[in-house]
């Protein structure tokens, strides 16, 4: 008698156990779709080789692009470029140099937005200074630029690391925004 109340329950579990696993395997897992099954926005132009120069209200260059491709998506009124390489000038004529991976720009040219080894670099007599991220926000126009990624600035005899920075560049003044270590040698 023992034997029989005891007969039951394992063989309901067993049922219940055949059952979950029934279930289960009858189903098609879960898939998150593919990013590359999200469908891309389609560019209204494309361009190869090309350089676009803007210019003040004096005619004097603002600021230079130029990228081996780009194209243009209207529904979002951006450029989305490869490998750009651009010059912000000052007022004095030196320029701001830099390149990126990638990088976008909205039509109207006061913003851009640049990703994958960025470098911001200004030249000068002693070797100038160079400022890398992985992402920068630029504004060309108002010659300004920040970050909310790691960054280092490097110059000839210094070295400076943090998380986050602005960079007015007419002002030649760049402000790292935390976790800032670094290393200056003294001049030979």
């Amino acid at each position: 008698m023992a034997e029989r109340r005891w007969l039951f329950p394992t063989v309901a579990t067993g049922l219940l156990a055949a059952l979950a696993w029934w279930g289960l395997a009858e189903r098609e897992p879960a898939t998150l779709p593919d990013e590359a099954a999200v469908e891309e926005p389609r560019a209204a132009y494309y361009a190869r080789d090309f350089e676009l120069l803007v210019t003040n209200a004096a005619g004097a260059p603002d600021y230079r692009i130029r990228a081996p491709q780009g194209a243009y998506f209207d529904e979002a009124d951006r450029w989305r470029f490869t490998e750009p390489r651009w010059q912000v000038y000052g007022d004095e004529g030196v320029a701001w140099h830099g390149r990126a991976e990638q990088g976008q720009s909205w039509q109207d040219g006061t913003r851009a937005s640049l990703t994958g080894d960025v470098r911001l670099r200004r030249p000068g007599a002693d070797g100038g200074s160079v400022l890398r991220t992985e992402h920068l926000d630029l504004e060309p126009a108002r010659r300004y630029a920040e970050t909310d990624r790691p960054v280092t600035i490097t110059g000839p005899n210094y070295r400076v690391q943090g998380v986050g920075a602005r960079a007015w560049l007419e002002e030649e003044r760049m402000q790292l925004l935390s976790q800032v270590e670094g290393r200056h040698d003294p001049a030979p």
